[in-house]
């Protein structure tokens, strides 16, 4: 475990430094569930403060003051409480932990988006040069001496597949388990259902990651494809269940139903998860947690629509979006498709915005038909099968290369591509979409 940045837990005043030793008493910080420790710059977010507060151009969304009301401690409140949407937890302005790998990610993108926005980079103008408001410090586990040993000092780039069979096997000597073993192997053998990210961006497994071109600040994030069963996370109850102090208990439940989750929802999380905060988040935003009750239910659409932004309240219940529910459900290709056709491009900034918030309402239960829905669907049934014998009998490929064209691309380009992928329709839609950021 280290501390990557240019500073030090030493600077931050005992007050602080107090706080934050109250908060990890009660949570696990590990390098597969990483923290962000944030210092502040008084004397820069003073300035920062008065040029928010002249300034002409409408604030961001998630501030909380008006102009001539920011002040510093109004912003360290405004970013953490818009941070803490998408991680484990938080201690007043000072630290968000634990994050599993993923949330890890979500919070660097959010990070980023804060920081180019227009109003941002307007007010840290009049800042003194060389000062920094926040200053970040990523508790995470360093891979570059892994890197370096791996492939000498010599050999400056690493192919993102060779990157994700390293990833594996650090973790398969860092554990002595026959189980652990057994489960590397497995991982070795389906590679395709992991991933790499860098700079908030998923790597393609043909990418060349240029290792001289990272900067201390950088990391990867790697990502398995699976899913922890409701059995893994009893058991992991039943072994911590004696650990946990009712007063924690209490401000881990709390910070759910910060994130938008319903009080009981989250009660029974942490209990599943053995009050890991960190693991019930992400057993909740999954939607693994078996609901009980169609007022369970109910209650987490009404608190993730009263937590996020009225665009986003609006979508609960949108046609549209339980359209894009049932696509998801059984064809993630197809949603895409439906989203990028049907959602107009503020909606989806708001959802893109939102992520969790998005990701809880794509997994919710889809409501069951009506007596006339399921009437209808008997009379058209006719007229499904008419057009399920029509897709049978056309080519799959022409299928394919239609789907990818009608996603903005040149038929020609696809077809190139398609054949490259040796007709594998995922893998030349993930090659199409790297060659947008080149």
């Amino acid at each position: 475990m280290q501390l990557n940045g240019n500073h030090y837990i030493e600077n931050l005043d005992a007050e602080l430094v107090s706080k934050i030793n109250t908060y990890l008493s009660g949570i696990s910080v590990t390098d597969h569930n990483p923290a962000i420790l944030f210092c502040w710059d008084h004397e820069a977010l003073e300035e920062f403060a008065n040029a928010a507060n002249a300034q002409t151009i409408e604030h961001p969304q998630w501030f909380s003051q008006t102009r001539g009301s920011v002040t510093p401690m109004t912003v360290m409140n405004d970013v953490i409480c818009y941070l803490a949407q998408l991680s484990g937890g938080r201690c007043d302005h000072v630290l968000l932990a634990p994050n599993s790998l993923i949330q890890y990610g979500h919070l660097q993108e959010r990070l980023q988006y804060m920081q180019y926005d227009d109003f941002m980079q307007k007010c840290m103008v009049n800042v003194a040069p060389g000062k920094k408001t926040p200053t970040l410090l990523n508790i995470t586990d360093d891979g570059r001496e892994l890197l370096l040993e791996r492939h000498g000092a010599n050999e400056h780039s690493i192919r993102v597949a060779d990157l994700k069979e390293l990833i594996l096997q650090h973790r398969h000597q860092l554990s002595s388990s026959e189980i652990a073993a057994t489960s590397f192997r497995l991982q070795l053998a389906d590679l395709e259902n992991s991933f790499v990210l860098l700079r908030g961006h998923i790597l393609a497994d043909p990418d060349i990651v240029d290792l001289n071109a990272l900067l201390p600040t950088d990391f990867f994030v790697f990502v398995a494809d699976n899913v922890q069963t409701g059995n893994q996370s009893i058991s992991r109850c039943e072994m911590h269940k004696n650990q946990a102090d009712p007063a924690i208990f209490e401000l881990q439940r709390a910070q759910l139903v910060e994130m938008g989750f319903s009080a009981d929802l989250a009660a029974q999380a942490l209990h599943e998860c053995g009050c890991n905060l960190s693991d019930a988040a992400a057993l909740l935003a999954e939607g693994n947690l078996c609901k009980g009750t169609k007022d369970m239910n109910s209650q987490v659409t009404t608190n993730l629509g009263s937590q996020y932004p009225f665009s986003l309240r609006s979508l609960v219940h949108d046609g549209d979006l339980m359209k894009l529910r049932k696509l998801a459900a059984v064809d993630s290709f197809r949603a895409l498709l439906f989203l990028k056709e049907t959602f107009s491009s503020e909606a989806l900034d708001q959802l893109n915005e939102n992520s969790m918030a998005t990701l809880q309402l794509l997994l919710l239960p889809v409501p069951a038909p009506s007596l006339r829905a399921i009437h209808t669907s008997s009379d058209d049934a006719s007229n499904v099968d008419v057009l399920k014998a029509s897709d049978s009998t056309s080519n799959p490929t022409t299928n394919a290369i239609d789907r990818l064209v009608a996603m903005g691309f040149a038929r020609d380009l696809v077809e190139v591509m398609y054949e490259n992928c040796n007709s594998d329709e995922m893998l030349t839609a993930n090659a199409l979409l790297q060659t947008l950021e080149s």
